[in-house]
């Protein structure tokens, strides 16, 4: 009763929101409830922040530990700022949240841009949502009352007004939510590690050699600011004494050896679970060694070094194992791969 007569006398816009409407909305979390969100980066109503199904985050909000997804009850009164079109629906969404002063001395050359259909920068939404940041400064209770009180559950925005590049819905009425299911986010990481650790010593059976090093997955800590990870290490290849040494290569005394090394990655700095996997490679082989050693003679580095990535749920081992075969092991274990490189670099400089 209350809702239809504040939206019949200020004629309030509740958005259709057709391709939304019946769609999943999610929200990401540090706890494993959902919270309203009391201090936020802006001077906005206080509620509950969701995302469309399937839209990307900026910054890594979607890195957060859990997941929520819910639906709107199909009685939900949403207001849509990309119906605030003109300066008529504008100047009555804010006479509705009683947001028009009579005496505010900054509030005349907002009213008179919104007049003017916006500015070359600002649409007249956008100009009403500063104004009403302002209006509202230190008052987020009842920034979101006002919207409460005209009518509104929830805004929607995807024009920018709220916040440059995020399409959001902030839900000021919990009750409107249903279907509510919590995701948990918590992979660590320990079953991809152990997967890629696992494909490594299957794909390197093909060698002669042996594992010099196999360290099964733990956690370990990371430096300075980053996160915590789960990794592993393998190092294959001849202990010195057993290298048969070639006399026609000067630098071959050290032997073969490789490392891999299979770890976790977090967003830098941020207690988040893991969202990739990395191996990366380096190590040197005999040939390697020579044919760097006559291509770059002052540069005593011949380490060769390769890495892959994944995102943690599309770990693929398959191609880790090409990589393995075809990038790693080609390069520090064939000699004939090695001299191809040799050559290759040789006619790359004569052009």
């Amino acid at each position: 009763m209350f809702k239809s007569h504040v939206a019949k006398k200020y004629k309030i816009i509740v958005a259709d929101l057709a391709p939304y409407r019946d769609k999943l909305w999610i929200h990401y979390s540090k706890y494993p409830e959902i919270k309203f969100k009391y201090k936020t980066f802006h001077n906005d109503p206080i509620g509950i922040y969701f995302f469309p199904e399937g839209f990307k985050t900026q910054g890594s909000w979607h890195h957060n530990l859990y997941k929520f997804t819910a639906r709107l009850k199909p009685s939900a009164h949403v207001l849509d700022l990309a119906t605030i079109k003109d300066k008529d629906s504008t100047f009555k969404l804010l006479e509705s949240l009683k947001a028009i002063p009579k005496d505010d001395p900054d509030w005349p050359p907002f009213q008179k841009n919104i007049e003017d259909g916006g500015t070359q920068y600002s649409t007249p939404i956008d100009l009403a949502w500063e104004w009403l940041q302002r209006y509202f400064i230190g008052k987020k209770a009842a920034f979101t009352k006002a919207f409460l009180n005209a009518g509104y559950d929830a805004i929607f925005d995807d024009t920018d007004s709220i916040f440059k590049g995020e399409t959001q819905l902030i839900v000021m009425n919990p009750k409107v939510l249903t279907d509510i299911k919590r995701i948990d986010q918590t992979d660590t990481g320990f079953k991809q590690v152990e997967q890629a650790r696992q494909v490594i010593l299957e794909a390197l059976k093909k060698y002669e050699g042996k594992i010099l090093k196999d360290e099964k997955p733990k956690k370990k800590k990371g430096f300075g600011r980053d996160p915590s990870y789960v990794g592993s290490l393998i190092q294959f290849g001849h202990e010195e004494r057993e290298r048969v040494v070639d006399p026609t290569f000067k630098y071959n005394e050290y032997g073969r050896k490789i490392t891999f090394e299979i770890q976790t990655r977090s967003p830098s700095g941020s207690s988040r679970p893991a969202v990739e996997l990395n191996v990366s490679t380096k190590g040197e082989s005999d040939v390697y060694r020579q044919v760097h050693k006559e291509l770059w003679p002052n540069n005593f580095d011949s380490i060769h070094s390769e890495s892959i990535t994944w995102k943690l749920e599309e770990f693929n081992p398959d191609e880790l194992n090409y990589f393995i075969i075809n990038k790693v092991m080609k390069m520090l274990w064939d000699d004939e791969e090695a001299l191809k490189y040799k050559k290759k670099i040789k006619d790359l400089w004569e052009k």
